[in-house]
């Protein structure tokens, strides 16, 4: 490398050196949501027992690299019933690979092995009357 500093011409011999260049991960989510959520009519006098309802997080890793202590934070559903008014609940329950975790949106996933490797999170919730 060669290059002038205050009008004096300076050299520096370069040595040839190899790079190593990893893969990438490229992670793809799909989320499961119930599709009906059942909960308790607060008018009727004999009420049904709450029926917890789950949001599944299911994460590949369809890159070539593996992605490393990879940490999830869900946002919380948002529920509406047919009258337009929102649906109150809360987290019971957090499962990653299906083994307990503490109950929050806030998943710690690992690694995620490249090519096709998976990783699970399932949210139990609890509907509020």
């Amino acid at each position: 490398m060669t290059y002038t500093e205050n009008n004096t011409q300076l050299s520096i011999p370069l040595y040839p050196t190899g790079i190593q260049v990893e893969p990438d991960p490229y992670l793809e989510f799909h989320y499961l949501l119930n599709h009906i959520v059942y909960s308790q009519d607060p008018f009727d006098p004999n009420p049904d027992p709450i029926e917890p309802f789950y949001l599944g997080l299911l994460i590949q890793n369809a890159g070539g690299g593996t992605a490393h202590s990879l940490t999830i934070t869900s946002a919380q559903p948002t529920l509406t019933n047919p009258k337009g008014l929102d649906i109150l609940f809360s987290i019971i329950g957090t499962q990653v690979d299906n083994q307990p975790a503490a109950p929050s949106l806030t998943a710690d996933l690992g690694d995620i092995a490249p090519n096709g490797g998976t990783a699970t999170a399932t949210f139990e919730n609890d509907v509020e009357p």
